[in-house]
């Protein structure tokens, strides 16, 4: 198995890995695109219409698939995973929660229609498993 040069601290060029963080710093960021661009302490850092563009499928039904996710059912936008149709994606989240899954398995899911965010730090292996398990807890959780 090769080592992923973004996380051992080799030095590389990698598009996808350019950004690391505290979890309070994640947890601030994801809570800002929850708050429709306003930092949790209250500053504009988007406006609220970059979020939505960053938050609406820009590829129509391009999208192949990853990580368990269904092409059917998601796209991208500017910089996030969208939901489209949970059903057909294969999520238990609702439609319009948007994320990402960046390197080191870190993942975090917006979800406005519920006014609230999902952060996980996991462990490196495979976590796609423990991660649909824990988005199908959680929307159980707010049904119940």
């Amino acid at each position: 198995m090769l080592a992923n040069p973004c996380i051992s601290g080799e030095r590389s060029f990698c598009g996808s890995a350019g950004l690391w963080g505290s979890a309070d710093d994640y947890a601030s960021f994801v809570q800002m695109l929850l708050n429709g661009g306003r930092a949790p302490d209250g500053r504009r850092l988007l406006s609220k219409s970059s979020v939505r563009l960053m938050s609406t499928n820009r590829i129509g039904n391009l999208f192949p698939g990853i990580q368990g996710i269904s092409g059917q059912g998601a796209g991208f936008g500017f910089g996030v995973l969208v939901i489209t149709d949970h059903r057909a994606a294969g999520v238990a989240l609702p439609d319009g929660s948007f994320g990402w899954d960046g390197v080191g398995t870190r993942r975090f899911w917006v979800i406005p229609s519920q006014q609230m965010v999902i952060i996980m730090f996991m462990p490196a292996g495979k976590p796609i498993a423990a991660q649909r398990d824990i988005e199908t807890a959680v929307e159980q959780a707010v049904q119940h």
